[in-house]
């Protein structure tokens, strides 16, 4: 008899834990678990992406150019210089975005004719530059990256990331002449932060969209902003936030034509240069408050 009432109640207790890490599964939100690396490159350098998002059925990796990975991780190069927002998208919903900034070839500073450093010219704090020694025939290496006031690595090759804002100056010392480092001047930038706070939404516009003249000023000035080369994180995120419920798909209409999606949209503005926004109306869902889309006039 014990027996049996010992089992049931063991029983109960099972099924009860296993209805309550269902339902905490339920509401809990999996947080995105993604990143980008280096995001400060050269032409033809490799990023290295990965997204380790616990709950992933779906990956798809948007490098701003119109070249896309549907792998979790792996590597990419690009063949041209600017900025990129790098996208990820996890099971079609969630998704997180990444500055990379591709410079032009890196130049290089010559001590001589024989032995050089490769690498960027600037860089962001806490972001790995990677350095390269170059020519002649060198059999040890040495780099002060000029913080520590000691050897930071040794090798033909070192990755290094500047811990604080400022000009340095790179020490390259080798075995062909241990008493003449070669000097690399490197250009530290703080780091992109979104300090934009999050607004509520705006109330639904009157039948036809477009919302108060103030809501779509504001829109405009940061669309404005984009197309200017401002800091994309900071007006991108706060547009999305307020007008568009976190929705970065909304469809985009740009003089009389369908072009892509928002984030796409915003994308471009940065690329192409020397556009002029005339005119935005967001079209506003009734039931949602929300943007359904977004009708530009540019040229």
């Amino acid at each position: 008899m014990n027996n049996k009432l010992a089992l049931t109640t063991f029983g109960i207790y099972i099924a009860l834990a296993s209805i309550l890490y269902f339902i905490i599964s339920a509401f809990t939100q999996v947080p995105m678990r993604a990143s980008v690396y280096p995001r400060v490159i050269s032409v033809n350098e490799e990023i290295f992406f990965a997204d380790s998002t616990s709950d992933a059925n779906s990956t798809l990796w948007e490098f701003g150019n119109g070249s896309k990975s549907s792998r979790r991780k792996g590597s990419y190069k690009f063949k041209v210089p600017g900025r990129y927002i790098v996208r990820v998208t996890v099971n079609n919903e969630k998704n997180d975005t990444f500055m990379v900034t591709v410079n032009k070839p890196a130049l290089v500073y010559k001590r001589d004719s024989t032995v050089y450093v490769y690498a960027n010219k600037s860089g962001i704090v806490n972001q790995k530059i990677h350095f390269r020694a170059m020519g002649g025939n060198i059999e040890w290496c040495e780099w002060y990256f000029g913080e520590s006031g000691k050897i930071d690595a040794r090798g033909h090759e070192a990755f290094y990331a500047f811990n604080k804002v400022g000009e340095f100056s790179v020490k390259l010392i080798t075995n062909l002449n241990p008493q003449k480092p070669v000097t690399y001047k490197v250009s530290i930038s703080p780091e992109y932060k979104v300090t934009e706070n999050v607004v509520p939404v705006p109330k639904a516009a009157p039948k036809g969209g477009g919302g108060g003249g103030g809501e779509t000023d504001e829109f405009k000035s940061r669309l404005q902003a984009l197309a200017n080369g401002a800091n994309f994180s900071v007006h991108y995120n706060f547009l999305v936030s307020k007008f568009l419920c976190n929705n970065s798909k909304v469809p985009v209409l740009v003089n009389g034509k369908t072009t892509s999606d928002f984030y796409s949209y915003c994308q471009g503005l940065q690329i192409n240069s020397g556009v002029k926004i005339d005119q935005v109306t967001p079209e506003i869902n009734p039931k949602t408050n929300c943007a359904s889309k977004i009708i530009i006039v540019q040229h």
